[in-house]
Formats: C-alpha cells, sequence, structure tokens
C-alpha cells in the first residue's frame, strides 16, 4: 500500500514532526482493550482516514461494508462496541434507518455513534441526531479532526463504563452494609 499518512510543512517545527511520527509509531495504549465498528465502504478514502486515525489509538477495529455485516458483528459481540463509525455512503443501508435499528433492535443505547456524510448534506443532520447519532462530521475531513473526535468519544465511553462500574459496586457494597445491619439489628435483640 502506498500513500502519504500525514503532511507536515518544512517551515513547521521539529516538535509537529515529533508528534506526528509519534503517532504512527506509539500508538495510545489507553484504548488497547476498546473495540469500535466500522462501516465504510472499502474505496472510499473516508475509510483510509479512518483507519488511520484508529491505528493511531490502538483500538481493536472491526470492519463492515453493508447493513447485514454490521447486525452480524453486533450479535458476535453481545458485550458491545465502544464506538460506532458509519458513513452514509455504506452499500445497501439508510443511515438515519441504520441507527435507529442499532439503537432500538440491538440494545447499543450508550455506544458513541459517529456518522460522516457529503458537504452539503448538512440538512441530513438533524435527523441523524433524533435517530441516535452522537456526532456528525462533514466530509472531506482531515486527519485530525477525525482523530479528535474519535480520541473524545472513546475517552468519554472510557468514563462512561468506569462511572457504571462503580455504580455497581457501590449498589454490591450498600447490599452488603444493608445484610450486615440486619444481621447486626438481630443479634442485639
Amino acid at each position: 500500500e502506498v500513500g502519504a499518512n500525514d503532511f507536515i510543512e518544512k517551515k513547521e517545527s521539529k516538535y509537529l514532526l515529533q508528534q506526528a511520527v509519534d503517532r504512527h509509531l506509539r500508538p495510545t495504549l489507553i484504548f488497547r482493550d476498546m473495540k469500535v465498528l466500522v462501516a465504510v465502504d472499502e474505496a472510499s478514502m473516508t475509510r483510509a482516514l479512518v483507519m488511520d486515525a484508529l491505528g493511531t489509538l490502538g483500538v481493536t477495529v472491526i470492519r463492515c461494508e453493508t447493513e447485514e455485516c454490521i447486525f452480524d458483528r453486533l450479535l458476535e459481540n453481545p458485550d458491545g462496541f465502544d464506538l460506532i463509525l458509519i458513513d452514509t455512503e455504506i452499500k445497501d443501508s439508510l443511515c438515519i434507518d441504520l441507527v435507529v435499528k442499532i439503537r432500538r433492535e440491538h440494545g447499543q443505547k450508550d455506544v458513541p455513534i459517529i456518522v460522516f456524510n457529503e458537504v452539503g448534506a448538512a440538512g441530513d443532520r438533524i435527523p441523524l441526531y433524533k435517530a441516535g447519532a452522537t456526532d456528525y462530521i462533514e466530509k472531506p475531513f482531515l486527519f485530525e479532526d477525525i482523530l479528535t473526535r474519535v480520541r473524545q468519544s472513546l475517552e468519554l465511553q472510557k468514563l462512561s463504563k468506569q462511572r457504571r462500574s462503580m455504580i455497581k459496586e457501590l449498589e454490591r457494597s450498600n447490599q452488603a452494609l444493608k445484610e450486615f445491619a440486619y444481621v447486626a439489628a438481630h443479634d442485639l435483640r
């Protein structure tokens, strides 16, 4: 595969050059246990940019090109995904219907869904948000734009999972405390 992964102007600082090299040689490890479902046409330029951005983050990527594939992967992964990226040009699909099905029929209520769409289709934003999309990015977009938004979504998802885990732990602790208080009260009588 031939092509450029990054573009840095000669006049830019050594710091920016170092950042670009680090992005490719040292993927972020904080996202290594996270899974991202990418529903983008194989031949699109969007796919290349998205895959490069995800590669710098070190996430596990599951790719799909059709609606059927998306739902198969959702069924195969009962724990769900940490992020779903959808291009409005995915084969055999209406994006709004796809987002609704992911949310309602497959129980993916908490997972962020980012949708990519062509410039000029901005009128599609509101219906997509109402259907359950979390974010919307117009194409063409910059590598840094997709990287930043994906990173933010993954960070928020990680925090949300930690919060849910802490709530469950607190509920278990509270239940144990109630049981102890009941036993202690019974023994004091």
